[in-house]
């Protein structure tokens, strides 16, 4: 009973926010978890981590024999790994400053083992017939998984309308990607960034029976390749910039102009809407007023202004007593430091 009042609550509260507010998606630059340095500018992404047909018979047999225990068919890692550098890709593209070019695999084990670093020697070798001043290399890529099945008792409507109990399953995989990289700076003969990354994915099913719930899954092949190709997104924020998606609020206030200018915001025509909440700025009624600075503070972080956003929040705040203010102010000087961060790993 209390589980189901408190539920209400949280309902009523969330109709009440949507009733004055509405939320706008801004999509924002994330800069890279490290800076990579600015004499790389061409970078060759190598798969090393690929069973070769000319390994050793015993690391082909114990592969063969990994596979049979993990339930993977012949192959399934080797194309999840691909799919891996492909996610990898798909956020390296997403900026400027580096030219990113994939190149072909090297020969490797497919095991999730430390192997020794590629020489010099062949860095060299791999760069120059590339043009390249560093190298990104996928050295091992492993994966593992976990099916299980728990049944459950659910309420479900019999045809006369009432409540009856009925078995109910709940399948749930969940698949562990373990992958290696090494990023070989060619110009300073150095190994700048050495990473065993972890990635995991959970899939999930719900059927009358445990037959239904397994098939309510994708197949295996299809979830791993997933989760292979989430690690290299993964990875590939650590090293390069990327496009997120941020959310913000709009209050709507209390008034015809207000709300008209609540109305323009909606179909995103700011220049209307902050010529409105300019005048309310410094409304006798401090709640309409710390409305407009906060609003007025969107249109900036919008319009990419964002020192003068962090004014508007603190006018918002320290004048009205605006409180969702002061959040909205940590979520700039985030954005503020993400910027600096930004210039040098974008070359500006």
């Amino acid at each position: 009973m209390m589980k189901q009042v408190l539920f209400f609550i949280a309902s009523l509260m969330l109709i009440m926010l949507s009733s004055c507010t509405h939320i706008i998606n801004l999509e924002v630059m994330k800069p890279a978890e490290i800076t990579l340095p600015s004499h790389l500018t061409k970078i060759g992404i190598v798969n090393r981590s690929v069973v070769s047909y000319k390994q050793d018979n015993k690391d082909k047999i114990f592969n063969i024999i990994e596979g049979i225990l993990t339930g993977e068919s012949i192959g399934a890692d080797r194309d999840a790994s691909e799919e891996c550098i492909k996610g990898l890709l798909s956020i390296t593209s997403q900026q400027n400053r580096i030219t990113y070019l994939r190149l072909p695999n090297l020969n490797g084990t497919g095991l999730a083992l430390e192997k020794r670093n590629l020489t010099w020697d062949e860095v060299d070798k791999i760069c120059k017939e590339h043009q390249l001043n560093g190298i990104l290399v996928l050295e091992s890529f492993d994966s593992f998984n976990n099916l299980s099945i728990a049944p459950t008792i659910v309420k479900v409507k019999s045809p006369n309308g009432t409540l009856v109990d009925a078995p109910q399953f709940n399948a749930q995989a969940n698949l562990r990607v373990v992958n290696s990289w090494r990023l070989y700076d060619a110009e300073k003969h150095k190994i700048f960034d050495e990473l065993r990354n972890v990635s995991e994915r959970t899939f999930n099913g719900v059927a009358p029976n445990e037959r239904d719930a397994i098939m309510q899954l994708p197949n295996k092949r299809q979830m791993l390749n997933q989760t292979g190709y989430n690690a290299g997104c993964q990875f590939g924020k650590r090293i390069s910039p990327n496009w997120i998606w941020v959310t913000r609020y709009v209050y709507k206030g209390k008034g015809d102009q207000m709300k008209l200018a609540y109305r323009y915001s909606y179909n995103k025509n700011w220049d209307n809407a902050a010529q409105v909440w300019s005048k309310f700025t410094n409304d006798p009624k401090r709640k309409t007023a710390g409305k407009a600075c906060y609003n007025m503070a969107v249109v900036c972080e919008i319009k990419g202004k964002l020192d003068l956003a962090v004014d508007w929040v603190n006018k918002a705040y320290e004048n009205h007593n605006f409180k969702p203010a002061l959040e909205y102010k940590r979520q700039l000087q985030g954005r503020i430091a993400d910027q600096e961060r930004l210039k040098s790993q974008l070359g500006e």
